[in-house]
């Protein structure tokens, strides 16, 4: 990218901020009206909640009053009880032990005694010289219903009160007379007036059908409102239609939510149904004072933000005029390696994929340092940075016109060559890498600088690759260059594609083939040596993919070791061999021991010893026809740690079987340390038994064999492939022996028809 290109873009970037700036403005100005919208729709909603709750608690008083009246009316139920000269006393007790400012009994004649609390009892009262609301509610009851009035002025008790009427049946379900109850409406008020309304910035009202208010408790600034709405507002006919219209909605509904003007304001309003005489619960809000607060909030966040939005702009501008300032810098930091010189790997890759249009041909090599960070170790980083320009002088000297290379990180250096011939390629890497060894010792550095390159040629017939996949292959041929010895640079070829391929479809495939069980369980036979009987089997994996050809356990176990899928692999063998015996016993068929490997890891899990009692309990197999195997190199790192595992899985039944005696660094002391009860000589000693050393090796195995017995440890010899073989480890005095000669590794189903049956 050239800086021609770098500022046009930078200047299309100062465009596209801008833009954004501007559409963030747009689209915060649309989410303060949408905030707005919803500070309103939540006032609506606890208005509505508010509303509601003081019609509950009204309704709830209403019942509450009719419930006691009800009580007392159970005494008036007797005939003699209301003749009787003790009447009078009875209901002014009634009276004394409830809430109510009076009550009264008329007869079927409609006289009767009243007893108040503050003006005593009067008697031979009339209830048609009572108000008319009075009168309208005591002739309903005497129709068998009860009655409430409305609130109203009383002449009796000079207050403002509301009676209740409850019929009085006798026996035969006839009403004998009413009975009446007053309260005031202080009653009313303790219930609206109980909580603050809307968080004191609204007002709740009690209105009746014709828009008249009953009563009303404001705690905000302008306690007028309620009549202002209701009554003011009627004088004119437009606006009383409009109430009526709004009271006869809200008769069909549990209630409505509207807005009404009021002068120069405007207030929300919700009516909600008391149901009871036409009454109505009304919370009034005046716009915008309920949520002034959220309204600030939301203005100061607005204010807020532009000047954020504005400070955000200032910096974007200025940091743009640095970048523009100090483009040729940018350019050189964001291309070249700080440390060398050279080209990065970003610079690297843009060349490459430049040539690729006009190169049809051409070779990738990838360039490492060995054991590189030794020469950190032992010098220092100063003089390992030395090395490392040196290396890049050493390059740059050897290159020839229109090749290139860089550095990409530590001492991974990567070279672009015109060629397509293995041994020019060969050559020139070799006079590189003896030069730049060369140059190490006129620097008098007393370290042997050693180099190791992979190479990966590209053939466009081949098919186009890309930069990603070019190198890729060349650190597979790099990584496989370092294991081969003496080898000082290896081309990607058909070997390691298919190890890549093999690599990455283990890694990809490895969890869902698990869980396809795809893991297949393979037996082969440990013979008895003495009567030549079926005497145990090995269980191994195989892994047989739906999609390729079987793989077997060189391929996948040591990668498996590396990442720690091993664990959970052998959890899944180990269950499928419990599983198998299983089987064998479900089908009458007597069981054979069988042994199965157990793997580092797997045997240092914090679970394994509980997962193994686990499938003992769960397939009810003896855990002594399980042998679990493990290596020598195990029982030498960690034998303390080792023995207390091993004691616990003897104690639960398992047996214990050293694996590969004798493969690696076995020694007698690891018999004498570890509790055992099976030895496996590894194949090695028959491979071993050459016309020059066969006596020696037979020696040694069978005094081997010998020490087992003595402790009463259990021998089985791998890699039996010829009968001679079986011979020899017979006379030695082998208990088994495993291998070809009896029966290459077959599936379970396949030797439960061979052998088992």
């Amino acid at each position: 990218m050239n800086e021609k290109r770098l500022n046009k873009k930078l200047f299309r970037s100062i465009v596209i901020c801008l833009g954004i700036a501007a559409t963030i403005l747009m689209v915060w100005f649309g989410v303060l009206s949408m905030m707005n919208d919803s500070l309103n729709e939540m006032m609506s909603e606890q208005m509505e909640t508010e509303a509601r709750e003081y019609r509950r608690r009204i309704t709830r008083q209403i019942d509450k009053d009719f419930q006691t009246l009800h009580t007392l009316s159970a005494f008036f139920t007797c005939e003699d009880v209301t003749k009787s000269d003790d009447f009078d006393d009875s209901l002014c007790r009634a009276n004394q032990n409830n809430n109510f400012i009076g009550m009264a009994y008329f007869g079927m004649d409609g006289t009767g005694t009243m007893v108040q609390k503050e003006n005593g009892m009067k008697t031979q009262m009339d209830y048609r010289e009572l108000n008319e609301m009075v009168q309208g509610i005591m002739e309903k009851a005497y129709r068998g219903e009860p009655a409430l009035s409305d609130l109203f002025d009383s002449t009796i008790v000079s207050d403002r009160i509301f009676v209740y009427a409850l019929p009085v049946f006798d026996e035969q379900k006839n009403v004998m007379g009413v009975l009446s109850a007053g309260n005031n409406v202080e009653t009313f008020e303790e219930v609206l007036a109980s909580d603050r309304v809307i968080n004191g910035t609204g007002s709740v009202s009690l209105v009746n059908e014709e828009g008249e208010v009953l009563l009303s408790l404001s705690e905000n600034d302008d306690p007028d409102i309620v009549k202002e709405l209701f009554e003011s507002s009627l004088d004119e006919e437009e606006e009383q239609k409009d109430a009526e219209s709004l009271l006869g909605t809200v008769r069909k509904e549990e209630g409505i939510y509207t807005h009404l003007d009021c002068g120069k304001r405007e207030y929300h309003v919700y009516l909600t149904p008391v149901k009871v005489n036409g009454w109505y619960v009304m919370c009034i809000n005046s716009r915008g004072h309920g949520n002034y607060v959220a309204n600030q909030m939301v203005n100061t966040l607005g204010s807020v933000f532009l000047m954020l939005l504005v400070l955000i702009l200032s910096l974007l501008i200025c940091i743009c005029h640095m970048i523009a300032k100090n483009n040729k810098n940018l350019t050189e930091l964001a291309y070249q390696d700080a440390l060398t010189g050279a080209d990065n790997l970003l610079r690297f890759q843009g060349n490459l994929t430049a040539v690729r249009k006009m190169e049809n041909q051409f070779c990738l090599v990838i360039l490492n340092v060995h054991q590189f960070k030794f020469v950190n170790e032992i010098f220092g980083v100063k003089e390992a940075n030395r090395f490392l320009c040196n290396i890049a002088g050493g390059i740059e000297e050897h290159l020839g016109e229109e090749e290139f290379f860089c550095r990409e990180s530590g001492d991974n250096f990567y070279l672009y060559l015109k060629e397509d011939d293995e041994r020019v390629i060969r050559d020139r890497i070799e006079a590189l890498m003896d030069d730049i060894c060369i140059t190490m010792v006129d620097e008098k550095v007393d370290y042997q600088i050693l180099l190791y390159a992979g190479a990966v040629l590209y053939d466009e017939r081949d098919g186009v690759l890309s930069n990603e996949l070019l190198i890729t292959r060349a650190r597979f041929a790099t990584k496989y260059c370092k294991m081969l010895p003496g080898e000082f640079l290896h081309f990607y070829d058909e070997e390691i594609h298919k190890s890549e391929e093999m690599e990455n479809y283990v890694e990809t495939h490895m969890h869902q083939a698990l869980e396809r069980e795809e893991f297949q369980l393979f037996l082969q036979p440990k013979m008895d040596l003495e009567d030549g009987s079926l005497g145990g089997a090995e269980a191994l994996v195989r892994w047989v993919p739906e999609d390729r050809d079987i793989i077997y356990p060189g391929a996948f176990i040591p990668q498996f070791e590396r990442n720690g899928f091993c664990v959970q692999l052998d959890m899944y063998m180990a269950e499928m061999v419990f599983k198998q015996i299983r089987a064998w016993m479900d089908e009458g068929i007597s069981p054979i021991p069988i042994s199965v490997n157990q793997s580092k890891l797997m045997f240092f899990d914090a679970h394994y010893i509980r997962f193994m009692a686990d499938l003992v309990e769960k397939y009810q197999v003896p855990a002594n026809l399980i042998t679990l195997e493990i290596l020598e190199g195990l029982a030498l790192e960690h034998a303390k740690e080792l023995n207390r595992k091993l004691e616990r899985l003897r104690e639960m039944g398992f047996r214990i079987s050293m694996d590969d005696f004798g493969s690696g660094y076995a020694s007698f002391n690891t018999l004498a340390n570890l509790e055992i009860d099976e030895l496996k000589l590894d194949r090695s000693f028959l491979l071993e038994m050459s016309e020059e050393k066969g006596g020696r090796y037979a020696r040694i195995m069978g005094n081997i064999i010998n020490l087992a017995k003595s402790m009463g440890i259990v021998t089985v010899t791998e890699g039996v492939e010829r009968a001679e073989d079986e011979e020899l480890i017979r006379n030695l005095g082998c208990d088994y022996g495993q291998g070809f000669l009896y029966s290459k590794p077959i599936s379970a189903e396949e030797f439960t028809r061979r052998y088992m049956r």
